[in-house]
């Protein structure tokens, strides 16, 4: 078990490695800083935060990093120009839109009016068979293992929400469960996903549930 576990890991590895050639993180693009998105062994792409192209959100973004995370990913309201009271048109007006806005829109649009029908196995190029079942794994291997995932989720721009204090036997048949079903993968843009519906009685991480903390 221990080399097929070595294996795993090591295959893990090779297609977090793929995707970030392929297609880096959209928060790696952007600069913003997630916790499962250290570069893999073997990147040589462009530096954190390469796609970002608006100037006027630096500060916006340094305050972000300097705070949590996640706590406010969205930019501040954008301030509007006036439009200008002799009819003629906005100098703006002339400029050719933004290709990665327009990808960005095309994407949303496909996943809106779309049906994702493959699941993130598929997208990942695993199949089930090839995650042991917890009861096979040592608490050390659970906890790695999970790790392992977390990254894998992160480098096709999915981010799993669980407590942090939840153990690696919780949370890893949460993410082999919901890796079997469809999901839409986005290359410019990010989903979180979420496994407890914030009913504490019900909560699937038992007694690590921290929804109580924000029902007040």
């Amino acid at each position: 078990m221990q080399n097929y576990f070595t294996h795993l890991l090591s295959d893990i590895e090779a297609a977090i490695l793929r995707r970030w050639q392929q297609c880096p993180p959209h928060y790696y693009q952007m600069g913003l800083p997630e916790r499962y998105l250290e570069p893999p062994a073997g990147w040589d792409g462009p530096p954190l935060g390469f796609a970002r192209n608006d100037d006027s959100l630096d500060d916006f973004f340094a305050e972000l990093e300097s705070g949590d995370a996640l706590s406010n990913p969205l930019p501040p309201d954008e301030i509007l120009s006036p439009v200008p009271e002799t009819g003629e048109p906005n100098p703006g007006d002339a400029l050719p839109p933004d290709p990665e806005f327009e990808a960005t829109i095309e994407e949303v649009e496909d996943y809106l009016h779309g049906k994702p029908e493959l699941s993130m196995f598929y997208h990942f190029d695993f199949d089930a068979a090839q995650f042991p079942p917890t009861e096979k794994l040592t608490t050390d291997e659970l906890n790695m293992l999970t790790l392992s995932l977390c990254r894998l989720w992160a480098a096709f721009n999915f981010t799993p929400v669980f407590p942090q204090a939840a153990p690696g036997r919780v949370v890893y048949p949460l993410l082999l469960e919901r890796m079997g079903r469809p999901a839409f993968v986005f290359e410019h843009g990010h989903v979180g996903v979420e496994f407890c519906h914030y009913e504490p009685a019900d909560c699937p991480f038992g007694e690590w549930c921290d929804c109580g903390e924000f029902l007040g």
